[in-house]
């Protein structure tokens, strides 16, 4: 879609005046790729407009301003890039602004557009949780509740979640797939897991699960014994194939979806890779990135960028570009553990600290404690789990930004 604004004359002249139209190539921006801004003059006779333009933005890369000359139609362009990774003022509404003089009248243009996400939707569990949820930002407070079994899953030494925004919560201890809220039930058998990744030894296990934007489930295999790594997706109960085979990227930690077509993953010690239909290739070594074998790693895809956090006690969280150009330490949590990492609504996450839940925006790099009744600690020693609390849970964010918290054969939701 495209936006346009009417020139504002801002001097006194005769009935005919200069024109100018300022158009945008789309509303919205949800991050670093260039937005296209096209102005167009005619001068006080209905001829092409010449001379210089200078548009300036409220926030991006036009904030300083830029003249653009006119050609032969009148018209001109530049491109304006507002990343709300790496320009916090790049949130909201940012209005562009265009600004000229013909026949010694100064003619001014303005439209505007939304720094918004659209996210990977769905959900997201195993190191990285994620929500199928949408809508408004997080609000207080949860109450926090257990749900009642039965578990069909074996306690293993880590449980993945996932959920959609059906709110079906899918749990994996590795070796299957359940749906773990409402009518527990097997979704995924071991066989139909293994037939679809191709591989025959029961050490070839699902490390992670995601719900993409497509609300599909998807789903990553590491393979054991020389067997492949792969990405299945399942379209339904018992229906599951292979989206993409994965290459060598170490010892496999995590996935997260960024689209349906487009896939991040945590290499042991080598960093984080991408994997597409063309391929798996690596964005960031372990220089940059720090991915370690501490006990709960985390990662999560968002819209242009990623979060990593390697999952140690008082290890910070890792934020870079999706285009390879960058990643940095934007979130530090002092002496707690990011046990568990879920998506929620305009590229934003929860995070389990252990004894709370943190919300963080990547949009503006704040952050903020999530209050629920009662809190973490209190609730933690009434149903038995003392001092360890929520440590090594998976949490995912639901419909209507509930989270679900899921270790072992344990789930308590905030609701």
């Amino acid at each position: 879609m495209v936006l346009s604004a009417v020139a504002v004359v801002l001097s006194c002249a005769p009935q005919t005046h200069p024109v100018l139209d300022l158009t945008l190539s789309r509303k919205t921006v949800v991050d670093a790729t260039p937005l296209q801004v096209k102005v167009a003059g005619t001068n006080a006779a209905g001829k092409a407009g010449t001379g210089t333009v200078k548009i300036t933005s409220e926030a991006g890369s036009l904030a300083d301003g830029v003249e653009v000359q006119l050609d032969n139609y009148g018209t001109a362009k530049a491109e304006l890039i507002c990343d709300p990774l790496s320009q916090p003022a790049c949130v909201e509404s940012v209005r562009v602004t265009a600004t000229w003089t013909s026949d010694k009248e100064v003619v001014v243009a303005q439209a505007a557009f939304t720094v918004s996400s659209t996210g990977a939707g769905g959900g997201n569990g195993g190191g990285s949780g994620s929500g199928g949820g949408g809508g408004s930002l997080i609000t207080d407070p949860h109450r926090l509740e257990e749900l009642p079994g039965p578990r069909l899953w074996s306690d293993g030494l880590r449980t993945f979640a996932a959920v959609d925004t059906q709110d079906r919560l899918f749990v994996s201890d590795g070796n299957a797939v359940f749906i773990g809220n409402g009518v527990p039930s097997v979704y995924l058998t071991r066989d139909e897991i293994k037939t679809a990744a191709g591989v025959i030894n029961d050490d070839s296990k699902i490390v992670d699960l995601d719900v993409a934007s497509d609300d599909q489930l998807y789903m990553i295999i590491a393979g054991s014994f020389g067997e492949p790594n792969s990405i299945l997706v399942a379209s339904a109960p018992h229906a599951v194939t292979k989206k993409f085979s994965v290459g060598n990227v170490g010892f496999l930690f995590n996935f997260s979806a960024v689209t349906p077509e487009r896939f991040v993953v945590a290499g042991g010690y080598n960093g984080i890779y991408e994997v597409t239909s063309a391929g798996t290739s690596l964005l960031y070594d372990n220089t940059v990135i720090g991915v370690s074998t501490c006990v709960s790693p985390r990662l999560i895809g968002l819209s242009s960028y990623f979060l990593y956090s390697p999952g140690c006690t008082s290890t910070p969280l890792v934020g870079g570009r999706l285009d390879g150009l960058g990643a940095s330490i934007v979130y530090t949590p002092g002496v707690r553990t990011m046990s568990g990492m879920g998506r929620a609504p305009r590229d934003s996450i929860v995070i389990n600290e252990e004894s709370r839940i943190t919300y963080f925006s990547v949009l503006d790099g704040g952050s903020r404690e999530i209050v629920t009744v009662p809190d973490i600690p209190t609730y933690a020693n009434q149903v038995g789990l003392g001092p360890s609390r929520f440590y090594g849970f998976d949490v995912v964010v639901g419909p209507g930004n509930k989270f679900y918290f899921v270790g072992g054969t344990k789930i308590y939701v905030a609701r």
